[in-house]
């Protein structure tokens, strides 16, 4: 299967639905520009959720292997450009006040030029917001015991969190934050549901075991 059919399958049966993990990576980086139309690269943009969610005054540069999941006619201020970054780098001449690699680096075979890139990209006070999938976890680990691989094919990279800390900072980053953006518990109404705190709480207090997957915020060091 390419990367084509893969999203176009997800398509069809409703999988591409947006997140926590989105909408905290939105909410970061209005944060961090409340105002101005920052630039914002993302990598391996996917579902293009991220590009929805973000206010239009951001400038956004967007990449992924596919073009079956981002119309470029629904988000005026996205340029978005078709590349695998297995065999290219983009943007390389241009600098980002965000850089955004949010659940891809794990799906290259050769991510560890992209890695060495970020810090390239940055702009002087600009943040890269990075997320990868935490092999750690309660689900995974049970899963593996009963000999179930618990990824699809499209994952061929598998960090620890603790690797993966010491693999930004060789390539220059440093980290402001880390922490989970959603958590492997099924999916509550945090209103209505009085075990939406007790899960969540949980979460908080061992997010090794139930963190989904992690967010690091980075600087250039």
């Amino acid at each position: 299967m390419d990367y084509t059919e893969y999203w176009q399958r997800r398509i069809d049966k409703a999988e591409t639905t947006i997140t926590d993990r989105h909408k905290e990576i939105v909410k970061v980086i209005v944060h961090n520009f409340p105002s101005g139309n920052a630039q914002v690269l993302d990598l391996g943009c996917g579902e293009g959720h991220i590009e929805h969610l973000l206010p239009e005054r951001f400038d956004i540069y967007a990449c992924d292997i596919s073009t079956v999941q981002v119309s470029n006619d629904e988000l005026p201020n996205c340029h978005f450009t078709e590349v695998d970054l297995n065999k290219q780098i983009p943007f390389k001449e241009m600098k980002f006040d965000v850089v955004i690699a949010s659940e891809v680096l794990e799906h290259l075979a050769k991510p560890y030029p992209v890695l060495a890139q970020l810090k390239n990209w940055l702009k002087d006070g600009g943040i890269c917001l990075i997320t990868i999938p935490n092999i750690s976890n309660r689900q995974f680990v049970r899963q593996l015991a009963k000999g179930i691989y618990p990824f699809d094919w499209s994952h061929c990279q598998f960090w620890s969190i603790t690797e993966f800390k010491r693999l930004l900072k060789t390539n220059g980053l440093e980290i402001a934050a880390c922490y989970p953006t959603q958590y492997i518990f099924p999916q509550l109404p945090r209103l209505l549901n009085p075990a939406y705190k007790l899960f969540y709480g949980l979460g908080r207090l061992c997010p090794m075991a139930y963190g989904e997957q992690f967010l690091f915020v980075c600087h250039k060091s």
